[in-house]
């Protein structure tokens, strides 16, 4: 009879036991989907609330999981079979970083600077470019000899090339766009954009007029700057933008090309964007009698070159990799947790 007692007894604590797990995983799923629609919200919004609810339900999964882990199958198997998991990305990372050439073989597009070819959240694949020279004619880019004395006297007056063509409506030198709005009279203006930046920064717009430099200024430089009048689409209207047509570097001509290949390249400390850039690269500056190059880059989606906007031309050792592959939507997951992207353009497409 007693023995009847205990089965029972131990009958009805499984049975509670597994009703209390199905009530648990449903409570998992539930977790899933809202961890799901936080990281749809954050990628169609770019909305940095998403992004944090999606990074702190993401925590909270994993030690969700891996408490239920611990009670089902045993702290030991779990320490076992996490450190199995861990490895096997550990060893298909290496695999990647051996084949690909380069330690950082994937990286994600955080903005809408590359529209329409990439996307925020792409996850794009990289390989290392071990001969710059061969990469670059491999490429067909255009790529300018300078004497060693020429780029450091660039790079000893680089805020001189920090500049960008915008538009100012007739008379009003301090209200200046890139975007033309039909109807207005607009003249076209080289504004110098770091001054642009430091009055944006400390709130006197108004003040916009006195960045504005003469055409002629630029003729000193070792790059100069052409414009012209594109079409941009913003929210399904198309308008007419200002942006960099072409650049000239000694008795040479360069032209955008949207089939040269796409880098990305580590920012300097006195760059004007930071963190990791995904852009097409523009041309090259090679130093003569030397195996040194400096890259020009420019996002499609952009009006002007990375240089216009204050970043440093490029060396090859800032180079990251060459983009050989892209999946869309992957790179959600690391920017959701990291907080990461900028928003900036992601309205229009230059067409």
């Amino acid at each position: 009879m007693q023995k009847e007692k205990t089965r029972k007894a131990q009958t009805k604590t499984k049975a509670k036991e597994a009703q209390k797990a199905r009530h648990e995983r449903k409570g998992m799923w539930l977790l899933y989907a809202i961890l799901l629609l936080f990281l749809l919200a954050y990628a169609i919004t770019k909305q940095a609330v998403f992004g944090v609810c999606f990074a702190a339900i993401f925590i909270i999964v994993i030690i969700l999981e891996t408490k239920q882990s611990i009670k089902s199958e045993g702290a030991k198997k779990t320490a076992i079979e996490t450190a199995e998991a861990v490895a096997a990305v550990v060893a298909i990372w290496l695999i990647a970083i051996i084949v690909l050439g380069t330690t950082s073989p994937i990286d994600v597009v955080p903005s809408c600077s590359m529209l329409p070819t990439l996307r925020v959240g792409d996850l794009v694949v990289l390989m290392h470019i071990s001969n710059m020279q061969q990469f670059l004619s491999s490429h067909n880019i255009p790529v300018v000899n300078v004497s060693e004395s020429t780029y450091s006297d660039m790079l000893s007056h680089i805020n001189n090339e920090f500049v960008s063509f915008y538009a100012y409506l007739y008379g009003n030198e301090s209200k200046i766009t890139d975007i033309l709005a039909n109807g207005e009279k607009y003249n076209i203006g080289l504004y110098n954009t770091k001054c642009l930046a430091y009055y944006s920064y400390i709130g006197q717009q108004r003040n916009f007029y006195k960045c504005m430099i003469s055409n002629s200024t630029q003729q000193s430089n070792l790059i100069k700057y052409n414009y012209k009048i594109g079409k941009v689409q913003i929210n399904n209207k198309t308008y007419s933008i200002v942006e960099t047509s072409s650049i000239e570097i000694g008795n040479e001509t360069i032209y955008e090309n949207y089939s040269n290949p796409i880098i990305v390249y580590r920012t300097l400390p006195n760059d004007t964007f930071s963190g990791d850039i995904v852009h097409r690269v523009f041309a090259a500056i090679h130093i003569e009698n030397t195996s040194e190059y400096y890259l020009l880059t420019k996002g499609d989606n952009n009006p002007a070159l990375d240089l216009q906007f204050g970043n440093y031309p490029v060396s090859s050792d800032e180079v990251v990799g060459t983009v050989i592959a892209k999946i869309p939507w992957l790179g959600y997951v690391t920017l959701a947790l990291k907080g990461g992207i900028d928003t900036a353009g992601c309205n229009q497409t230059i067409q």
